[in-house]
């Protein structure tokens, strides 16, 4: 401020001395001034004087405003002003004095004249007011969706400087400055970029105040900081924490509690009734099995389920906002089925029937059952087993296939039909469910047996005047083969063909074919102790 220090005169009106100074005068009737506003103790920065040789005695009187008065003095004596008081500008610009000197006339009459003059004391601005904003935080609230460009506030900061020490620009600063743009002389700070809420809601912006002193180094600033909150659009799709969700849930589980299976979840990033969710099954729920919590996301069993008539079911649940308008999303919700053993094995028919040659070998295959269970895993598999009466049954089953074989030989003419029982049993725990199925297996005959005479030797006698065609004896003979018709034939001893046989009703009936003759040599129709009678079935001989 030194260089301030030198007093400057201006002058307004001008009175030309009378000669002789025959009255006392000041040279001008206006003194103007011009002090840099300061400190007090500045001694001496201007001085109103009367020309004359004679002494004079100077006072000061404030013209406009009394507190002047306070703060200016003069030498009585020599007419030198000084401050006595600080100097503001902003209180008080210009100060308007009337000054008196007072003197003795020329002459040395004793008597006493005086003369006076004004004086205008204007005080030179310096930069010594820092900006002041109107408020050190300026809240301001707008929608995310705002578009680039739009006015959010407007910042004032006052400076009781003048000119361009009172002049003020605005500048932002901090790491969200980017984002904004604030006009350097008005302070209306805009949107520059695009914002998001759900990214960040809020943004704080430091604004600084500086004035325009020349020098740039004697400028002044203050700071005022500016919160943006970001008002919530929905702009947000509501989103599950995965895209396909897994549940299971026993077959037997009682629906009537409606027990909870499982749960979904969604976020929505946007605020308020923006992302507050409801839930609902849009898809997938056949017959209405489930229901789910409209607000918790909670899937519960509604009606009882069967995993024989349906395995698995596939939801679809979408999750919906309450923004206006709404924005919802969805995802699938795979619910599976878990078995239990409910369900007892099936076979196809009640009663097996077949047949089966006696001369087959042992270990031969006769029959397969197949029993189906419509559960699942262990309580869907099946092992086959016999059933009473199993004691010296020639038959067995393998466990697994169900295939039904021999055990040994069969005999038709020991046994011509097996009536026994299969057993299908699934192995569920903790209990096991079976079935029991009937088969019936005929034993088909094989021509195995020789036919059995009911004699070893037949003696008889036959007189010679038999008539031809005579039936003089009958042979019987068995064969426990099935359906056999035995054929009888005289194989040897039958000279001349004397006699022939014929088969009625199962019996061999000899008859004499040609005319006896007892004195023949040798007597050829005696044949005591010879087979003469050979018998033979009419089976096939396996």
């Amino acid at each position: 401020m030194a260089a301030f220090w030198g007093a400057a005169l201006t002058l307004l009106c001008t009175a030309t001395p009378q000669p002789g100074l025959a009255q006392l005068a000041f040279p001008f009737s206006l003194y103007e001034t011009f002090l840099p506003e300061g400190r007090a103790s500045r001694k001496n920065f201007f001085s109103v004087k009367i020309q004359t040789s004679e002494p004079v005695h100077y006072q000061m009187t404030s013209l406009i405003d009394s507190r002047s008065q306070r703060m200016f003095a003069i030498d009585e004596d020599t007419g030198d002003i000084s401050t006595v008081s600080d100097i503001d500008r902003e209180f008080m610009s210009v100060h308007y004095f009337k000054v008196t000197g007072v003197g003795d006339e020329p002459g040395g009459s004793g008597n006493k004249q005086t003369a006076t003059t004004t004086l205008q004391i204007s005080v030179k601005d310096v930069n010594d007011n820092t900006p002041q904003f109107e408020s050190q935080v300026y809240n301001a609230s707008v929608r995310e969706s705002l578009p680039i460009g739009s006015s959010i506030v407007t910042v004032r900061a006052s400076d009781s400087d003048a000119e361009d020490n009172g002049r003020v620009t605005y500048s932002l600063t901090g790491p969200d400055a980017s984002l904004f743009r604030i006009d350097s002389n008005s302070g209306i700070l805009t949107l520059r970029s695009k914002v998001d809420r759900e990214a960040q809601s809020k943004h704080v912006v430091g604004v600084i105040g500086r004035d325009n002193a020349v020098p740039a180094s004697e400028r002044l600033q203050s700071n005022a900081t500016i919160i943006v909150n970001l008002l919530d659009d929905n702009d947000n799709v509501p989103a599950f924490g995965r895209r396909t969700y897994y549940m299971d849930v026993r077959e037997d589980i009682n629906a009537g509690e409606r027990p909870v299976i499982g749960r979904v979840t969604a976020t929505d990033l946007d605020d308020g009734e923006n992302a507050a969710l409801k839930y609902s099954i849009i898809g997938g729920n056949t017959g209405g099995a489930f229901s789910i919590d409209t607000e918790g996301g909670q899937i519960h069993l509604q009606k009882s389920i069967d995993r024989e008539k349906q395995d698995s079911y596939k939801l679809v649940v979408r999750a919906q906002d309450l923004g206006d308008p709404p924005k919802s999303n969805t995802t699938q919700v795979v619910i599976n089925v878990l078995d239990v053993n409910d369900n007892e094995p099936r076979f196809p028919t009640s009663n097996y029937y077949q047949s089966v040659a006696e001369n087959v070998p042992e270990g031969y295959s006769i029959l397969q059952v197949t029993a189906f269970d419509p559960d699942q895993g262990l309580n869907s598999k099946i092992e086959y087993s016999v059933r009473e009466p199993a004691s010296d049954l020639p038959f067995d089953v393998d466990k697994t296939t169900g295939w039904i074989h021999t055990t040994r030989t069969l005999d038709r003419e020991i046994a011509g039909s097996y009536r026994f029982y299969i057993e299908a049993k699934d192995q569920g725990a903790p209990r096991s469910r079976s079935a029991i199925s009937t088969i019936q297996i005929s034993v088909l005959d094989r021509n195995d047996n020789d036919p059995v005479m009911s004699q070893r030797n037949y003696d008889i006698a036959v007189s010679e005047s038999e008539p031809l065609g005579s039936e003089i004896l009958k042979v019987v003979a068995t064969d426990p083969d099935e359906n056999s018709e035995i054929r009888y034939d005289i194989v040897g001893g039958n000279v001349a063909h004397a006699f022939s046989i014929s088969s009625r009703r199962g019996v061999g009936v000899i008859s004499i074919a040609q005319p006896l003759d007892y004195n023949k040599e040798n007597c050829p129709y005696e044949h005591r102790g010879k087979k003469i009678v050979e018998l033979k079935d009419k089976g096939s001989i396996d």
